[in-house]
């Protein structure tokens, strides 16, 4: 429901001024984009007038997300496509769609992923399947079907990652390892197109707030609630996503911890393995919603 206010500047959600002027008649395609991190990119987005494309795998969750960002923006550049972006046929839809309704592509944001939590001898075959396709397939054949408009516009690719993808860490094994693989491919992707005017970067994030809905894997396949403290809120993150991209950078890394453990893995990376041993598990665990509402019960 609308306030009757102003929406937001997208000063007053974390971006400069100098940034949110850049922002006007800009492109964007954000994928999985119906809700948390890619959802608040768009409100940021539109805040500064871009055009934009949202997309998702849930038509009524998209179509949900689409009507509430409408009234909060009356008049925006604004288009939804539903569609599988894992795979090529779902890319290609995803890249006619953005041809139809937004003319052109400027800035590409690889949002779309999915998460899990588990020991590697529990993993289950879907789940490494789930994992690569929604992390890593994703991102790839969405760049690969949306490449000729980036070509036409000289704009630029972004890989949102996560700071779990700077090293390995327990209990996350697959997905760090699929959001590692976006680096490799973006630089791939640098040393063959930037001297053809194409960029493209990836924004390693911190532990993002997530909305009350979300579900993560469990090792064994099972979808499950969990809550976890936030280093970033969806605000925050969704700005760090833009300027980034704004600024065409190679690599971005959001959250202090992420620095430093950068930094420590470039002077002795068996350390840090060896610290991410000792924890036990405990730098990157979660807990399920029921055990924070048990905790609240006691505390009550």
């Amino acid at each position: 429901m609308s306030t009757g206010h102003p929406p937001p500047s997208g000063r007053s959600r974390g971006l400069s001024q100098r940034y949110v002027n850049r922002l006007a008649g800009l492109r964007v395609a954000v994928t999985g984009s119906s809700r948390g991190i890619g959802r608040e990119t768009v409100r940021l987005l539109l805040s500064g007038g871009a055009t934009v494309v949202l997309n998702g795998r849930s038509h009524q969750r998209l179509t949900e997300t689409e009507g509430r960002l409408r009234e909060e923006f009356p008049g925006a550049a604004l288009s939804a496509c539903t569609a599988d972006i894992s795979t090529a046929a779902g890319a290609e839809t995803l890249a006619s769609h953005i041809t139809r309704h937004a003319g052109g592509l400027d800035i590409l944001i690889n949002n779309a992923g999915t998460s899990m939590r588990g020991p590697v001898g529990e993993l289950a075959a879907s789940t490494i399947s789930t994992m690569i396709a929604g992390n890593l397939e994703s991102a790839l054949q969405v760049t690969r079907a949306c490449l000729p408009l980036l070509q036409k516009s000289e704009g630029h690719i972004a890989f949102v990652s996560t700071v779990g993808a700077i090293h390995g860490f327990p209990g996350i094994s697959v997905y760090s390892a699929a959001k590692a693989a976006l680096e490799r491919f973006s630089e791939s992707f640098n040393a063959e197109y930037r001297h053809r005017g194409v960029t493209a970067g990836v924004v390693y994030l911190g532990f993002v707030e997530n909305d009350p809905d979300k579900e993560i894997m469990s090792a064994d396949g099972r979808p499950f609630h969990h809550q976890r403290k936030a280093m970033q809120s969806q605000t925050a993150a969704a700005a760090a996503v833009v300027r980034a991209s704004l600024r065409r950078q190679q690599r971005t890394i959001t959250v202090g911890l992420g620095v430093l453990l950068d930094v420590a893995r470039r002077i002795s990376p068996s350390l840090v393995t060896r610290v991410l041993a000792r924890s036990g598990g405990s730098i990157h665990s979660v807990g399920t919603k029921e055990e924070g509402e048990n905790e609240e019960d006691k505390k009550g």
